[in-house]
């Protein structure tokens, strides 16, 4: 019976390990100070084809975001249009890695979400939600 508790507590402590060990880097690519397909050394495969994003991420625990994580992002490729539609795509689409939950309870989340969407369409978004990462990205 300890035996199973002690190697229980070892699963738990080496896949907390390795979840921690993910946050950082993924977080950086959502802020844009990293290029998506670092994503590639912690497992997570991406492809772009057709304008869609396809993502694998296996065995990991999706890395909890701020408002201010997606913000920097905003601000970060908001000038080369087809940089920001594929990092909105892969934000909207990486449910397999990255938890928004947090971002939903935040003042301003609406319109970054929109801002999320607007830019994975059509590579742009609002002025207000412009004003508003800025802010928040401070």
């Amino acid at each position: 019976m300890f035996k199973k508790l002690t190697t229980n507590l070892e699963n738990l402590f080496t896949m907390t390990q390795k979840h921690n060990k993910h946050v950082q880097p993924i977080r950086e690519v959502i802020r844009g100070e990293r290029a998506a397909t670092d994503l590639a050394d912690m497992g997570i495969t991406l492809e772009f084809i057709d304008g869609t994003w396809h993502i694998m991420a296996p065995h990991l625990e999706p890395v909890k975001l701020q408002i201010s994580d997606i913000a920097h992002g905003l601000v970060k490729y908001r000038s080369v249009p087809k940089d920001l539609q594929k990092w909105a795509g892969l934000l909207l689409c990486g449910s397999g890695f990255i938890d928004l939950s947090d971002c939903e309870i935040q003042t301003g989340w609406d319109l970054l979400l929109n801002a999320l969407w607007d830019a994975m369409d059509t590579g742009a978004f609002s002025d207000s939600a412009l004003h508003l990462a800025e802010e928040l990205a401070k």
